[in-house]
C-alpha cells in the first residue's frame, strides 16, 4: 500500500517442466492477470500489479494457472484479502493465527540472529559525543566557531555531524553533540578531544550519550548504607601455620540418596592430608551437603573458597569456613579471581540471547562485594553474545589492570581498575589479533595475529609494554596455520609454538570454508624478554608437536613432547646464553601416547601423563645434567594430573561429569613417583589442591638451609620414625584390646555352656 494504491509483488519459481505460469486476480471491480515465462529450468520470475486507487481493496480470488512445454495445463485457486490496506500506518501481518494455526517457535527463536541486527539506541548513543567547555558565542559568531571547530572534529573522521544547542537568546550553552560512523571512531574522539586546550579558557571535556543514563536525580528514597556489622574470621591462613606443613585439598562428589528417595547428594569436603595417614577433614565444618549448586574454586591464593548458586557467588574463609561476602548474579556460569584475590568476576548467559544485556560480565570487589564494573557481551561480540573464551578478562600480575578483546575483535581494550575506565580512554587496535596474554611478573603483554593471506599478511608474534602500549619486539612468520603462547614463571622468556604449511587448500561447501593444510612442520620460537633488545630463539621440531611446559624454578628448561604414529616421546631442553639455540639434554625412549607436561610447582621434577585409557605417568627426575626417568605408573582412565603447592605430591584424579563409574577417584604419589593413598568415589566432580600463598627466600636464607639440609634431614626423618613409632604402638594398642575383649567373652561362653 503506498500512495494511495495497492500493489502487490509477485515472485515464482517456474518447474523446470512448466513453461510458463500465469496469475489471475478477479475483483468486483477489474480483472488483473500477468504471465510470467521460463527462459531457462527453474528460473525465479517477478511482476508487480498495481491494483489503483485504494478503494478497489476487498476480496481477490487468487488463481495459478500452470502450462507444459506439451501443452499440459493446470490450475490453483485462493482468496486473498486486502482489505485492512487502509490502514497506512500498520504494518505487514505474517502471522497464521487468522488460519488457526499457533507456532510455538516464537521468533526470537527462529530469527534471533537477524532481530540481534536490529537498530538499537544504545549503539547510537555510543556514536554520539558530547563536548563540553566550547566557547559561548552569540548566532553572529556561531558560523566562526563552527569552521574553527569542525577543523578539529574533521581530523578525527571527516565524516561527522555536529549539533549546537542555544539559549533562548541564540547563544550557544558551552557544550555541543557530535556524531560519528561508529563507536570506536567515537571513542577515539574522546580520547583526543578530552582534555584538549582550545585557548587558555576552554579546556574540553568529553562524554558519550550514553554516559547520560548514569546521571540521574538521586532517589529521594536513598538512605545511607547500614553499617554491616564486624565479623572475626580468625585467622584467615591458619591453614598454613600447620607443624607438619601439611597441605589440604578439596573435593566435590556425590553420595547415593538413601533408598527410597532416589537421586544423589552432592557433598563437597575440605581434607589435610599427612604423608602415611588417611586423610583427615581439615575442620568439623568442612563438609557440607549441597555447598555449591555446580562447581567450586579457591582463589590463587588459597585464602577463600568460592562456591556457585542460583542468586550467585559466594566466598568462604577461616577455620570454620563462615560466608566471607556474597556477590549477587543469577544464574552465574564462570567465575574467576585476579591474581591477588582484589576482584571476582563472574559471568552469566543472557536471559534473551538476542537482545541487549547491560551486565553478563560483572566485576566486584572482594572486600566489600561491592558491583565495580558491568560489561555486555553484545557490545563486545557485536554479532552474537557467546562467550569465546573464559577467562574472558585477564588481569596484570599486580590487578592494576584487566584486558579483554576489543569490541571487532580487531585489538585488546585495557581497563585500570582502580576506576575500570579505558586506559587513556583508548582501545589498543591491532589487526587479526588471535590471543593475548600477560607476563606473570611484569606489566608486559604478549599477543598473536593471525595471518590473512588475502593481504599478504604474516602472522605476528610480539611483545608489548602497559601503559606506554610500546611494542617492544614484533616477529612475523609466513605460513602459520595454528600458534601457542606460554610464559615461563619468572615472566622473561616467552616459548611461541607454531604449526607452519608448506600448502594450502580451501573448499568452500554451502557457504563454509574447509581448509587443509599440507606439509605442516611444527617450530618453538623463544623470546629473551630480560634484556631491552629481545632476542629470538629458533627450534625446529622434527616430529609432529603434542605439548610442551617451562620448568617453574629457573625458566631455563623446557619439556616438549613430540609424536610419531601411535609413541610420544618427552625431550628436555637447556638454554644456554652461549648458544643460538635451545640444547637438547635428555630424550627418552618412545613410549604411551603422552598427552600433557606438568613440572613440580618449584621445578626439579616432571611428570609427563596420558589422560585416556591408558592412563600412564611418567615421572622424572631433572635435577642433574642428565635427566632421568624415576619410574613409570598406570590409572586407567585418569582425566587429570596436579602437583600439590609444595612439590611432594602428585595426584592423578579420575573425575566424571556424571552417571557412575567403577573406578572414579583419586590416586595420590610422591614426587618420585610412589604411590601413598588411593580412593575410590562413584561420583567425583572436583578435586583441587589448595594454593598457599608465594613464599619469598632470601639468597641468603636459601643458601643457609641449603647448607643445614643434612641436619634438618636427620631432624625430620627422627620425627617420622616417632610417627611411624606411634602409629605401630596405637596398632598394638587397639590389637590387644580387642584380644583382651575376645577372650574375655570366649570365657563367659564357655562358662555358660557348660552350666547348660
Amino acid at each position: 500500500y503506498e500512495h494511495k494504491h495497492i500493489y502487490m509483488h509477485l515472485q515464482s519459481r517456474v518447474p523446470t517442466h512448466f513453461a510458463s505460469v500465469s496469475i489471475n486476480l478477479q475483483n468486483v471491480h477489474k480483472n488483473y492477470s500477468v504471465v510470467i515465462h521460463s527462459a531457462t529450468a527453474s528460473q525465479v520470475g517477478f511482476a508487480n500489479i498495481d491494483f489503483g486507487p485504494a478503494s478497489t481493496s476487498g476480496h481477490f480470488l487468487f488463481t495459478v494457472s500452470q502450462r507444459s512445454s506439451e501443452g499440459q495445463e493446470g490450475s490453483e485457486m485462493h482468496a486473498v484479502d486486502l482489505s485492512n490496506a487502509e490502514n497506512d500506518d500498520a504494518e505487514p501481518s505474517f502471522s497464521d493465527r487468522e488460519y488457526g494455526y499457533t507456532d510455538s517457535i516464537s521468533d526470537e527463536e527462529l530469527v534471533g540472529d537477524v532481530l540481534r541486527k536490529k537498530p538499537q539506541e544504545s549503539v547510537y548513543e555510543l556514536c554520539c559525543v558530547i563536548v563540553c567547555g566550547i566557547p559561548v558565542v552569540g548566532e553572529d559568531r556561531l558560523p566562526k566557531l563552527k569552521a574553527v571547530l569542525g577543523k578539529l572534529f574533521a581530523r578525527i573522521h571527516t565524516q561527522y555531524k555536529d549539533n549546537y544547542p542555544l539559549e533562548s537568546d541564540g547563544k550557544t550553552k558551552g557544550y555541543c553533540f557530535l556524531e560519528y560512523p561508529n563507536s570506536e571512531v567515537a571513542a577515539t574522539a574522546m580520547a583526543v578531544l578530552d582534555g584538549y586546550i582550545l585557548d587558555k579558557n576552554h579546556v574540553f571535556s568529553t562524554n558519550t550519550f550514553a554516559d547520560l543514563h548514569k546521571s540521574f536525580d538521586p532517589d529521594p528514597q536513598w538512605k545511607p548504607p547500614v553499617p554491616r556489622p564486624y565479623t572475626d574470621f580468625g585467622d584467615l591462613w591458619w591453614w598454613l601455620q600447620n607443624d607438619k606443613c601439611c597441605d589440604q585439598f578439596a573435593v566435590h562428589y556425590e553420595r547415593e540418596a538413601s533408598k527410597g528417595c532416589g537421586g544423589a547428594n552432592p557433598f563437597v569436603a575440605v581434607y589435610e592430608f599427612n604423608k602415611g595417614k588417611e586423610p583427615q577433614l581439615a575442620s568439623p565444618n568442612s563438609e557440607r551437603q549441597n555447598w555449591t549448586a555446580s562447581v567450586f574454586q579457591w582463589s590463587p591464593l588459597g585464602t577463600f573458597l568460592a562456591s556457585i548458586h542460583h542468586m550467585g557467588v559466594a566466598l568462604w574463609a577461616g577455620r570454620n569456613f563462615d560466608r566471607f561476602v556474597r556477590f549477587q548474579h543469577e544464574n552465574v556460569a564462570m567465575l574467576d579471581f585476579s591474581p591477588l584475590e582484589k576482584f571476582v568476576v563472574t559471568y552469566a548467559m543472557p536471559g534473551n540471547r538476542w537482545k541487549e544485556d547491560t551486565d553478563s560480565l560483572r566485576i566486584f570487589d572482594v572486600q566489600t562485594g561491592e558491583m565495580r564494573k558491568g560489561f555486555s557481551l553484545m557490545q563486545y561480540q557485536r554479532d552474537n553474545n557467546i562467550l569465546p573464551n573464559w577467562p574472558y578478562f585477564q588481569w596484570s600480575f599486580d590487578d592494576r589492570y584487566a584486558a579483554c578483546p576489543k569490541p571487532g575483535n580487531n585489538g585488546i581494550s585495557i581497563y585500570e581498575s582502580e576506576h575500570f575506565t579505558l586506559l587513556n580512554k583508548k582501545h589498543i587496535v591491532i589487526d587479526n589479533i588471535r590471543t593475548f596474554q600477560w607476563s606473570p611478573t611484569r606489566s608486559l603483554i604478549a599477543y598473536y595475529c593471525e595471518e590473512k593471506v588475502a593481504n599478504n599478511a604474516p602472522a605476528e608474534f610480539g611483545l608489548m609494554e602497559i601503559p606506554s602500549k610500546v611494542k617492544i619486539r614484533a616477529q612475523r612468520i609466513f605460513s602459520v596455520s595454528d600458534a601457542e603462547m606460554f610464559w615461563n614463571k619468572n615472566g622473561d622468556r616467552l616459548a611461541v609454538h607454531t604449526e607452519r604449511y608448506q600448502k594450502k587448500n580451501i573448499k568452500s561447501s554451502g557457504g563454509v570454508e574447509d581448509v587443509k593444510y599440507s606439509k605442516v612442520t611444527s617450530h618453538i620460537e623463544i623470546f629473551d624478554a630480560r634484556e631491552k633488545e629481545v632476542s629470538v630463539l629458533s627450534l625446529p621440531l622434527t616430529e609432529q608437536y603434542v605439548s610442551f611446559g617451562w620448568e617453574p624454578k629457573e625458566g631455563d628448561k623446557f619439556c616438549v613432547l613430540v609424536s610419531t604414529k601411535h609413541k610420544v616421546t618427552p625431550l628436555i631442553y637447556a638454554l644456554d646464553s652461549s648458544k643460538h639455540t635451545p640444547q637438547l639434554i635428555s630424550k627418552f625412549e618412545p613410549g604411551e601416547r603422552f598427552t600433557a607436561v606438568a613440572w613440580a610447582p618449584n621445578g626439579g621434577w616432571l611428570a609427563v601423563y596420558s589422560a585416556s585409557a591408558s592412563g600412564a605417568i611418567m615421572f622424572i627426575d631433572s635435577n642433574g645434567t642428565q635427566p632421568t626417568q624415576m619410574t613409570l605408573v598406570e590409572y586407567p582412565g585418569f582425566s587429570k594430573g596436579y602437583w600439590d603447592p609444595t612439590g611432594r605430591y602428585f595426584a592423578a584424579v579420575y573425575t566424571i561429569g556424571g552417571g557412575k563409574g567403577g573406578d572414579t577417584g583419586y590416586r595420590i604419589f610422591t614426587f618420585q613417583g610412589k604411590e601413598l593413598f588411593r580412593k575410590n568415589l562413584d561420583r567425583l566432580v572436583q578435586f583441587k589442591w589448595r594454593p598457599r600463598l608465594p613464599v619469598k627466600l632470601s639468597d641468603e636464607k636459601i643458601k643457609l638451609i641449603r647448607r643445614n639440609f643434612k641436619t634438618s634431614f636427620a631432624k625430620f626423618e627422627e620425627e617420622d620414625k616417632y610417627e611411624r613409632g606411634r602409629a605401630s604402638q596405637v596398632h598394638y594398642v587397639c590389637c590387644t584390646a580387642v584380644y583382651k575383649s575376645f577372650h574375655y567373652f570366649g570365657k563367659i561362653y564357655l562358662r555358660n555352656s557348660c552350666h547348660s
